[in-house]
């Protein structure tokens, strides 16, 4: 069984590279909404990687207070701080940032649904086959919508919860866990 899992497992990562190759080489892009963030994403990155966190957002609705709007673009987003310092130390472009930002939370999601179905199905090899089934399946919209972007971090939320409320573990570092992802989620 654990031979199967690990054949599948690469199975899903192969297809999942060969399909988006072009994204992951940054030779493809994201096209239509899921751009249109990449102006504030850039500013806010600047200013962040030059030591300055800006108040004002001058590429939204032609200029808006940057706070009300921060979880909108998801800029508070956890995983922000570790995309600005990979871009600072490999000298690359903000938009290739912007592109694994997108590609990281897509990964998440699938992560998160694949230990969510584990919990619910108990069969690990379904639910592998299942993430990737769903990652393959969000994809294209996602790059061209930023959907998953909003609630990429859902399916753990739910995986967390289900575990804090599992009578038979009852463990307390399911609750921070659901605790932190709730907070950066929002």
């Amino acid at each position: 069984m654990a031979k199967l899992y690990k054949t599948t497992l690469l199975i899903v990562i192969t297809l999942v590279v060969i399909i988006y190759a072009k994204i992951f080489l940054i030779l493809e892009m994201p096209t239509h909404d899921s751009i249109m963030w990449y102006g504030v994403f850039h500013y806010y990155m600047e200013s962040f990687i030059s030591g300055s966190i800006p108040y004002w957002d001058p590429y939204t609705v032609t200029g808006m207070p940057f706070y009300p709007n921060i979880p909108l673009n998801g800029l508070l987003d956890p995983l922000v701080l570790p995309i600005a310092v990979f871009t600072k130390l490999f000298d690359l472009s903000l938009l290739t940032g912007f592109i694994y930002l997108h590609l990281a939370r897509m990964v998440i999601f699938a992560w998160g649904a694949y230990y969510l179905f584990r919990y619910i199905s108990k069969c690990p090899l379904s639910s592998l086959v299942s993430a990737g089934v769903l990652f393959l399946a969000i994809a294209p919209v996602n790059f061209r919508q930023s959907e998953v972007d909003v609630v990429f971090l859902t399916p753990f939320a739910l995986y967390f919860l289900l575990k804090f409320f599992d009578v038979e573990g009852v463990s307390k570092k399911y609750l921070y866990f659901l605790l932190f992802v709730l907070l950066t989620g929002i």
